[in-house]
């Protein structure tokens, strides 16, 4: 039974290695909605990446997630073996993860490091989250 909150999506076959681009050569996933897939974000995210020592198309594998669907990030993680798992704007049950987490707040799960933050058009102009997200980076790849 379904709670009048319970957020549903549809459960998707579809593999995460076709949602995404870059050469992951550091192991590191990030994961973004699909809707947040647009010039000013992707450069955002690159600078602070790229400040933080991590190149996103060298380093990296960037996946935009349809919002409308569940597509599950573990067997990708496993196989790729991922170390560090960047969620922007994407709720756990959104990647088939039924886990609770904090924004900001560094987690340790699955043995793979995890950080969730919010949509990318929203941390620029607010200065505490953007500080929120650069002292996590600092602490996972500085």
């Amino acid at each position: 039974m379904f709670l009048e909150k319970d957020e549903i999506y549809p459960i998707s076959d579809r593999n995460l290695a076709e949602l995404g681009t870059g050469k992951l050569g550091k192991n590191i996933l990030v994961l973004i909605p699909e809707s947040s897939d647009n010039p000013e974000d992707i450069q955002f995210l690159s600078k602070v990446l790229t400040a933080a020592g991590v190149n996103l198309e060298q380093d990296c594998m960037l996946a935009k997630i349809p919002e409308a669907e569940a597509i599950a990030v573990t067997p990708f993680i496993k196989s790729k073996q991922i170390t560090t798992v960047l969620v922007f704007g994407l709720a756990p049950k959104q990647i088939r993860l039924a886990i609770e987490v904090q924004a900001y707040q560094l987690l340790e799960f699955m043995q793979v490091r995890w950080l969730w933050a919010d949509l990318l058009h929203v941390l620029p102009p607010d200065k505490t989250k953007k500080t929120a997200l650069w002292n996590a980076l600092q602490v996972l790849f500085l």
